[in-house]
């Protein structure tokens, strides 16, 4: 529990989670080429 009360550590179980759900077999996914604008408009 006490891992949990660390700062952040929502994020890294939600990052986990993410992750281990991309490596679903047979799963469309977009190329990279398709998140590129969302990306550019956040670091701008």
């Amino acid at each position: 529990m006490r891992l949990l009360a660390l700062e952040g550590m929502d994020d890294a179980m939600a990052l986990r989670r993410w992750d281990d759900r991309a490596k679903v077999h047979g799963v469309e996914v977009p190329d990279l080429d398709a998140y590129r604008q969302g990306v550019l408009d956040h670091l701008l």
